[in-house]
């Protein structure tokens, strides 16, 4: 006779924690361990600009306790939603305190009819603070405390896996500005501005070939290849999330390489210098 035994998944079903994008999955994961199981709103693949979550993902909220936010767009129109349909949990905003800068290549008129000056729109600022070191310290500070505070029972493990990542954090910046030693003041092509905080950090500028969020105009993509030729652009970095047709048309025209970094890598460490290591290649 085979008896029937009750399943004990349920009796070792980990707390649910939730967060936007994949780098902050990995965050949560290298303070947590295997403590938690983290659930991702945007998949892989898709851009934070634009997602829309889908309804077996909104179903699995009730079983989170803890959403971490980090200020991606598209969040703005969905997380007041979650926040009314799940009273309950827990909403963090891991950028919260963090000086924002303008993003790249957002601008408004002057206010003088048609006049050419614009300036940077500050109602734009830049969401990518998970791609420089020094803003992650701060996330992941954060995310350390609330954890600690919600699962009380696993904070010496949360303590142990915050300390180490910390010291990788820091490492990381210590090997990047290694890498990239001397290539202070160069400039990259790329066409979503997803760069602006890396650039900051280590002395560089990104110039955007996307404009205001949108792909450039004729006009504009003849003086973005102006431009590439006046700086001897030798590389335009693209993303899988967005077109890239634009990106290998100034490529094209001015004898640059094309090449891929994806901002949303969920291995943070790894992403970061190969970003350094393409930029020390490339940049002029």
């Amino acid at each position: 006779m085979i008896l029937a035994v009750p399943s004990l998944s349920l009796a070792v079903q980990k707390p649910v924690v939730t967060v936007s994008i994949l780098p902050q999955k990995h965050f949560v994961e290298k303070i947590a361990g295997d403590h938690l199981e983290v659930h991702v709103m945007v998949a892989p693949g898709a851009s934070p600009a634009s997602y829309e979550p889908d309804p077996s993902q909104i179903l699995q909220l009730a079983r989170s306790q803890v959403y971490f936010s980090i200020g991606v767009p598209f969040e703005r129109a969905w997380l007041p939603q979650l926040a009314r349909t799940y009273p309950g949990l827990l909403m963090v905003k891991t950028d919260e305190g963090l000086e924002k800068r303008p993003i790249a290549g957002h601008h408004h008129h002057d206010g003088h009819g048609h006049g050419k000056k614009h300036k940077h729109d500050t109602s734009f600022p830049d969401p990518h603070v998970w791609l420089s070191p020094q803003l992650v310290l701060h996330q992941i500070n954060l995310i350390h405390s609330v954890l600690k505070e919600k699962f009380p029972s696993s904070a010496r493990d949360f303590d142990e896996g915050y300390t180490a990542f910390v010291k990788e954090v820091m490492d990381t910046d210590t090997e990047i500005r290694s890498i990239l030693a001397g290539k202070e003041g160069g400039s990259f092509f790329v066409f979503h501005p997803s760069w602006g905080y890396f650039a900051h950090d280590y002395g560089l500028e990104q110039i955007p070939v996307e404009v205001g969020g949108r792909e450039p105009t004729p006009g504009e993509l003849a003086r973005m290849i102006r431009m590439a030729r006046e700086k001897n652009a030798s590389v335009v970095f693209v993303q899988p999330q967005f077109s890239d047709r634009a990106a290998n048309i100034i490529a094209e025209s001015v004898q640059a390489r094309v090449v891929t970094l994806d901002p949303l890598a969920e291995n943070w460490r790894e992403n970061l210098l190969k970003a350094a290591r393409a930029m020390e290649e490339h940049v002029r």
